[in-house]
Order: structure tokens, then sequence, then C-alpha cells
């Protein structure tokens, strides 16, 4: 479960093949009671988003959300379509999601490539940890995506880090993404390539790669700088 700063609301994500709705929770903060309201429903004109890992809150009503299932499944329903990866934004109060985000079938697009696992934002931008995990062949390359959303309503494709270039060779999965509590640094782990990456969102370039070398070892979920993710 992922709970609001003010502790009042929670939402459990559906970290699910085909399962496309997040369910809400009441909280109360002095107690820990949580009480079950309704579940919001991952869908849109394009399809439903499926498989979601982490919300991050904006603020203590909205939510983002990645989804990382990239199509159907013999368990979807006939008749439902599964838009692929792609980031929702949750009016948590209202029990209502948008399409924030959609999916691009390159490494160039202008939306999600790869499954949007974990997503973090820094001032104006959000970055989403992309990984490579539920198609035919895992851990072939993982990426980090950036987003301008002055607008909410109208993100804007910044850049997309890429293995080889930006990143290591060989990084695999954008799993964990972790914003730091001076809300410059983002962290983004690889439990498969063992790497963490330490990201400037000020100039959005990687200052520091963390590897097997520094006694990494499956990197996930971690802390940082007294974070927990």
């Amino acid at each position: 479960m992922n709970f609001n700063a003010a502790g009042t609301y929670a939402v459990d994500v559906g970290y699910y093949y085909d399962q496309n709705t997040v369910d809400v929770f009441t909280a109360n903060p002095s107690t820990g009671l949580l009480n079950y309201e309704s579940s919001i429903e991952l869908t849109s004109p394009a399809g439903d988003g499926a498989f979601s890992h982490y919300a991050f809150w904006l603020d203590n009503r909205y939510a983002l959300l990645g989804t990382m299932q990239l199509g159907r499944t013999s368990l979807t329903p006939p008749g439902k379509t599964i838009l692929g990866p792609s980031v929702w934004l949750l009016d948590v109060p209202n029990k209502q999601a948008r399409l924030l985000i959609g999916p691009t079938n390159n490494e160039d697009g202008a939306g999600i490539f790869r499954s949007a696992s974990d997503v973090g934002v820094v001032g104006n931008k959000l970055y989403v940890a992309e990984e490579d995990s539920l198609d035919d062949k895992f851990g072939e390359a993982g990426y980090i995506s950036v987003f301008d959303i002055s607008n909410i309503n109208q993100p804007y494709f910044l850049k997309r880090f890429k293995p080889g270039i930006e990143l290591p060779k060989g990084f695999a999965l954008g799993h964990v993404l972790t914003v730091a509590p001076d809300k410059r640094y983002v962290y983004v782990s690889d439990y498969v390539s063992n790497h963490l990456i330490k990201i400037d969102s000020l100039t959005d370039t990687v200052v520091k790669i963390y590897s097997s070398k520094d006694g990494l070892d499956m990197p996930h979920g971690e802390f940082a700088a007294g974070l927990y993710r």
C-alpha cells in the first residue's frame, strides 16, 4: 500500500496480470485503522492499464501510477483491450483515473517504452523507471524516461536514458525509483545488472553509477539518504 503524506488515504496497487483496478482505503493516522472504500478502474477509450507496481502521491489528493502489462494474456477477459505500459493520474478521493501517458513502440518515442515499474516527481518533471521483464526475453534493456509535467494535462517528453549511452551497458531493468529527500537527486535500481543510478534532476545527467564493485547484489527497494523508496 502507498499512503499519502497526511496518512488519510492509501492505495493498494494491482500487482498482477490483467488487474486493472486500484483499491482505495481511508486511513486513520492516529490508530492505523484502514477502511476499504472502493476501487478505481484504469480504463480509457484506448484500453485498460494493468499490472501496476507503485503509486507516487503528488499531494494528498492526486497520485501517479505506472502500469507494466504489455498486452492481452490468457487471463484477459473477452472484449477487453490492454493498452500497454502507461502512466495514469489518480484522483483518489473521487475514485477516478485518467490516462496521462500512453505507450510507444520505440525507444525514441514520446511515450512509455518498457513496463512502467516506478514513477517519481521532482519539481515539474516526472521520472519513469522502465523495466524489461514481461515480454518473451527477460532483461534485454531497461530505460529511464523523463517528462515535463508543468501542465499535468499535457505531459511533454524530454528524454530517455538508454543502456550503453547514459546508462551502463547491460542495464536491464529500471525497477525501483526513489526521489531523495533533498528533492534533487533520483535513484533507480536494476537488480539484474546490480546497478544503482544517481541522476541529477537539475541537469538530467547521470552523476554516479554504483555497481557490484561497490558491493551491490540485486539492489531492490533501496534506501536513499535515509528515505525508503
